[in-house]
């Protein structure tokens, strides 16, 4: 009788890096410290009246810590480093998490509360029929699908509709048709949300909103946060400052918990390559897959501790070399020519909106002038992400001074910095993918 050989487990390069999605469910043993950020979070949330606002730039880990503080209060996946942390609050409550990612096609604050009663289909979310199916297949159910599709096929007619008066036409029209037949939706959500806790009582809501700089109207966030009682909100986002996330809100601003997410350090950068290395050998693999002291240096270094990218290099350095695939035959040491390998990977995607365009971006505004070049080293080489004009010109020599302001409006104008909404005196690499790409142009390296 033959037997049959055991064929070892299939391995991607997606069960060691997520750079694309936030770090949840099977892939939150990827997630790394933070310690601090969740105390503030669980600080915030254990505080009656209180309202955690999670912000910071893209692809620095908001997602990511906002799913980690869902899970532990979900009790999911809680690891002893987090259970001395979550031992410091009054935790004792059973919590219903919930969590919706704002749309573009929601526009405002009521949508992304109604998508919160609809099933989560395809989206990245856990909401009220997902736990509760038996409140959407009620009449009160009825009420939420019908105001649902009525909230989104008016923002897709707005949209559709260029002209200032034919919108205000057919805004018009549609008060008229649904007048008296729709309920409003932050009631409804109230209405909803009470059902849950006579389904549930003595239980603890938690309602995330992620993206929610994607919403062009917060107008009504000051309503929820007075009218919907016995409920716990989080709010995630890109955003300067909290503030900026939610709104000009003075009646919401002192109930809020600014909770900056800033760059991971050093340690947590190559905790991040150590952890997709005990993946390996958590599989069972005899062989292992070790990223070396040259690979995790470069990357700290040119990710500037963005999550995101240390993801990206992880990623595409074990992609390009099919070590997912070697990893049985033998061990494999991930250098820096693997390093090198990922960054000519991420710049030579060739479509709209890649990598490959930043690259364009960034040689056509640094080009052959040594006074732009000397001024983009000063920029990329300042530690905060936020950085100060007088602090970059304190850096600078004194004839590449004179051209400062000039040099830098070029890098805005062609989409390279951004400035404060708040401080003149502050800017910042537009995304970090264009704080990469200076570098390396920089460094006359790979793009």
């Amino acid at each position: 009788m033959t037997t049959r050989t055991k064929k070892p487990p299939k391995l991607k390069s997606n069960d060691l890096f997520r750079p694309t999605t936030a770090l949840r469910s099977s892939h939150s043993h990827l997630f790394v410290g933070r310690d601090n950020s969740i105390s503030e979070i669980l600080s915030s949330i254990e505080m009656d009246g209180q309202t955690p606002v999670i912000y910071g730039e893209r692809g620095i880990g908001k997602s990511s810590l906002a799913w980690r503080v869902f899970e532990i209060l979900s009790g999911v996946g809680t690891d002893e480093e987090e259970i001395d942390i979550t031992d410091n609050f009054d935790l004792d409550d059973e919590y219903i998490c919930f969590w919706v990612e704002c749309e573009n096609r929601y526009q405002d604050i009521e949508t992304a509360l109604l998508s919160l009663l609809t099933p989560r289909g395809i989206r990245q979310a856990v909401t009220v029929p997902d736990i509760f199916p038996e409140i959407y297949s009620s009449n009160l159910g009825l009420r939420i699908k019908t105001t649902f599709e009525a909230n989104v096929y008016f923002f897709k007619a707005k949209a559709e509709v260029s002209d200032e008066q034919k919108y205000s036409n057919v805004s018009k029209n549609l008060e008229k048709l649904v007048e008296g037949k729709l309920d409003d939706p932050v009631e409804l959500f109230g209405t909803t949300i009470a059902q849950v806790q006579r389904i549930r009582p003595n239980t603890q809501i938690v309602i995330f909103l992620d993206e929610l700089d994607r919403l062009v109207d917060t107008n009504r966030i000051g309503d929820l946060l007075k009218h919907v009682t016995g409920v716990r909100f989080v709010f995630v986002g890109v955003a300067e400052t909290g503030k900026h996330l939610l709104g000009n809100h003075l009646s919401v601003i002192r109930k809020i918990d600014e909770v900056y997410v800033p760059p991971l350090n050093y340690e947590e950068t190559k905790l991040t390559f150590t952890k997709a290395s005990d993946k390996v050998k958590s599989m069972g693999i005899e062989n292992q897959l070790i990223f070396n002291e040259d690979f995790v240096n470069y990357s700290y270094e040119d990710s500037g501790g963005y999550p995101y990218l240390a993801h990206r290099f992880g990623y595409h350095a074990v992609n390009e070399g099919r070590y997912n695939r070697r990893v049985y035959r033998e061990s494999i040491t991930v250098g820096l020519e693997d390093y090198k390998t990922a960054v000519r990977a991420m710049f030579r995607r060739q479509k709209p909106g890649s990598d490959i365009e930043v690259g364009s971006q960034v040689k056509e505004a640094v080009g052959d002038s040594k006074k732009r070049e000397a001024i983009a080293r000063a920029c990329v080489n300042y530690e905060n992400i936020w950085m100060d004009v007088n602090t970059i010109l304190g850096d600078l020599k004194s004839k590449d001074r004179r051209d400062f302001y000039e040099n830098i409006m070029v890098f805005e104008e062609n989409g390279l910095f951004a400035q404060s909404k708040d401080n003149n005196d502050l800017i910042r690499s537009k995304t970090p993918i264009h704080r990469l790409a200076t570098i390396l142009w920089l460094k006359r390296k790979y793009i």
